[in-house]
């Protein structure tokens, strides 16, 4: 019985160290979250204005052209609950906040990141934000919720522990939280029909609908925190490649035109607009730099500055 104990231990004791280094590197790595943390905490005492949404958001909104200081605090499947929970948990922290812009994605209304593919990054909020995204409170005892190993995807886990850790995570974000696609290392997927096909199936698939009473619900709820401190807010949907667009559900568009113009608050569509070409995109679904900036600087001509203009001008 003793020569097992200490065969145990033998294997046990490196194992743990082993486990402990892993976990310590896993937890200093840079994030997309913790560099969009970053700069909400850098800019925060200044910061007009705040971009929410999904990766849709990430790739579709360039702070940096816009004429006011905001911060993109969109991350790649963001839930409304979790827009709203961002809100509810910052906005005392931002006292010169005047503009808010919210990036509805297709599947916004019918969605949350508990339960989808991407669940495991409810585990990023906790870390960084202080809560647990939107997983239900039984769910945090769960072990991809215990450990910063766990919260990273088995291909980028082992590409990290491979590369020695230096692999880069969170490339290309940039000073105010927005994406320069220029500077990533990835090669995005080619822009044709059968990815268009294959990434809007994958979003119709996302769709549950049973979920409209509470993502609409934390949405108003949002609205209601953000009027109280007369903070206008815009509601948008940035452009997307015909090849993506046009294999969308046509009832759950449907759905989603009738529900987005219910808020009471402005809501322009450019999911579809023709001045955004190939040239503007990075794959099917998400703008490039360069259309990132043409759109933000499009949406503030068009709509924000006569929006953002009288709320933020007494400040």
């Amino acid at each position: 019985m003793r020569r097992l104990v200490v065969r145990f231990l033998i294997f046990m004791i490196p194992a743990a160290f082993a486990f402990g280094y892993l976990e310590y590197r896993f937890y200093q790595t840079p994030t997309m979250y913790s560099k969009k943390r970053e700069a909400l905490e850098r800019e925060r005492e200044s910061l007009r204005g705040l971009i929410l949404g999904t990766s849709h958001a990430v790739h579709a909104y360039a702070p940096e052209a816009l004429p006011l200081k905001a911060v993109n605090l969109a991350h790649v499947s963001q839930s409304l609950q979790i827009d709203k929970e961002l809100v509810a948990r910052q906005l005392d922290r931002l006292p010169r906040l005047c503009f808010v812009v919210l990036n509805l994605s297709g599947f916004s209304f019918e969605y949350r990141l508990d339960g989808s593919d991407d669940e495991a990054r409810n585990g990023f909020y906790r870390r960084y934000y202080g809560f647990p995204g939107d997983a239900r409170p039984w769910q945090l005892w769960h072990p991809k919720y215990l450990t910063h190993f766990s919260l990273f995807q088995p291909d980028i886990a082992r590409g990290l522990i491979w590369s020695g850790f230096r692999k880069p995570l969170g490339e290309g974000i940039t000073p105010l939280g927005g994406l320069d696609t220029d500077q990533l290392s990835r090669a995005p997927n080619p822009i044709n029909a059968a990815n268009g096909e294959a990434r809007a199936a994958y979003h119709n698939k996302a769709l549950r609908p049973e979920l409209a009473g509470e993502t609409t619900a934390a949405l108003r709820a949002m609205l209601g925190l953000l009027s109280e401190r007369k903070v206008a807010v815009f509601l948008a949907r940035s452009p997307a490649h015909a090849h993506y667009h046009s294999k969308l559900d046509p009832e759950a568009e449907r759905r989603f035109a009738l529900t987005a113009t219910t808020f009471g608050v402005p809501f322009a569509d450019y999911l579809r607009d023709a001045r955004f070409g190939d040239d503007s995109f990075f794959d099917v679904d998400h703008l490039n730099a360069r259309g990132a900036n043409a759109f933000t600087s499009l949406l503030w001509r068009e709509h924000l500055a006569a929006l953002a203009g009288p709320a933020c001008s007494p400040h």
